[in-house]
């Protein structure tokens, strides 16, 4: 009988996650014309960029145990398939391998679970389609902010700094983002 690690419950980990928080993300205001559109555009922001400290992932032993397997098999991985890196480690050599390739993979995978909770919709101002946060930046009915100069529709006028004008914000699907601002 093989024993294998128990998959944690990845919708548990996005909660717990979501529960730790970012004290400078959380306390930022939502809006149209804010840095963040919504509550899930702020939690997004919190999964894709937590950092996993050896105190939290033991207080999640389900993870704790997946990722000791997985990194284990995923360095096993990295050793052999450099036989500079190989030798090294034979030689006695100490090893040193950024675990970050795969637990960005694993990120990617929480912020996905987590887009399948969104329901809530958008109108792009283009086309009237319903478009979500619940897509991912490329996919045609994920919404893109577009900010336009208040006082300067057609552009911005040599010597003015972007950071002097006021924006307003549109809000389009991303097809109709790609026709209207770049597909000129």
């Amino acid at each position: 009988m093989i024993m294998t690690s128990p998959v944690p419950d990845y919708e548990e980990i996005v909660n717990a996650i979501l529960n730790e928080g970012d004290p400078d993300i959380d306390g930022l205001p939502v809006g149209i014309q804010e840095y963040y559109l919504s509550g899930h555009s702020k939690d997004i922001d919190i999964i894709d960029g937590f950092e996993y400290t050896n105190e939290w992932i033991a207080g999640q032993p389900a993870l704790k145990e997946f990722l000791e397997k997985e990194l284990s098999d995923w360095w096993e991985d990295q050793i052999h398939d450099d036989p500079e890196i190989f030798r090294g480690w034979l030689d006695g050599n100490d090893v040193k391998i950024s675990m970050e390739g795969y637990l960005e993979t694993l990120i990617n995978d929480l912020v996905g679970i987590y887009r399948e909770r969104i329901t809530e919709t958008w109108t792009c101002e283009e086309c009237g389609k319903e478009i979500s946060e619940k897509h991912p930046h490329g996919h045609p009915d994920s919404i893109v902010r577009v900010g336009i100069p208040k006082d300067y529709p057609d552009g911005l006028p040599e010597g003015v700094h972007p950071s002097d004008v006021e924006y307003t914000k549109h809000l389009y699907c991303n097809t109709c983002h790609r026709k209207l601002f770049l597909n000129r």
